[in-house]
């Protein structure tokens, strides 16, 4: 009698477990994936800390440099914007190399 009970409530016993099991891997999951130092995004999390004190570093100096050394600003020159030429870098079909070093940039500004 007790096994027939039993046979019975078997379905709702395997997912009551299923449930808790389910819950309790999501949840070591998490813990794992999220742990800073040793989970899977450990080494991203390492690099953007390192970056970032970077460019704080990076930013700090030029604050720094900023205050210590005002721009005039009453001598500042327009740009003028209108005219845009493109440069082409210069390709060597034999030698198969790139010559970048007529411009700093692939975008010249021409003042009329």
């Amino acid at each position: 009698m007790r096994a027939i009970i039993q046979a019975n409530d078997r379905p709702d016993s395997e997912a009551l477990i299923r449930s808790s099991l389910g819950n309790s891997f999501d949840k070591a999951w998490v813990k794992l994936v999220d742990n800073p130092a040793t989970g899977v995004m450990a080494g991203t999390l390492y690099m953007a800390r390192q970056i970032e004190g970077s460019l704080a570093a990076t930013i700090e100096q030029s604050v720094e440099q900023s205050v210590e050394q005002p721009v005039d600003q009453s001598v500042e020159q327009p740009v003028d914007q209108s005219v845009e030429q493109r440069v082409e870098p210069s390709v060597d079909q034999n030698a198969g190399s790139v010559d970048w070093s007529h411009a700093d940039s692939t975008i010249q500004r021409i003042t009329p």
